[in-house]
């Protein structure tokens, strides 16, 4: 999120710490993983809206980005559960210890950058979905 930001050059703290819940599958529990969910929030940044005849571009984009990161993680994965990407259980505390400079953390560190580098570019022009 807070680079989405920083590329938007917008940055909100109270944005930045509303998403500090996101990761481990949000609130830790391993289910959707923050990756998507943040890339997700930066789109609706962006392009969404407090008006509902104003969301078209925001949902397409969002399901243009779900769909990226399914398919991103899907097949090496699983799914798009946190858990099942990390193979960590963050509720138990030895397991998140051990996730600290894991190779599990550095394949999570490459599905941001990877997500990224998807997103970003829809930041600036919209038709990057197509």
């Amino acid at each position: 999120m807070q680079v989405a930001q920083e590329y938007l050059r917008e940055v909100d703290e109270r944005i930045t710490s509303m998403v500090t819940v996101l990761p481990g599958g949000t609130a830790l529990r391993g289910g959707t993983c923050g990756i998507l969910l943040g890339a997700l929030a930066a789109i609706g940044i962006k392009y969404g809206s407090v008006k509902r005849h104003e969301r078209e571009l925001c949902k397409k984009l969002g399901v243009r980005a779900h769909d990226f990161f399914d398919e991103l993680t899907r097949t090496r994965f699983g799914s798009i559960n946190c858990r099942d990407i990390s193979r960590c259980d963050f509720t138990k505390p030895e397991e998140a210890k051990a996730y600290i400079g894991s190779e599990a953390q550095h394949i999570c560190a490459g599905l941001i950058d990877e997500t990224m580098r998807f997103i970003l570019p829809l930041l600036d022009d919209p038709k990057q979905s197509e």
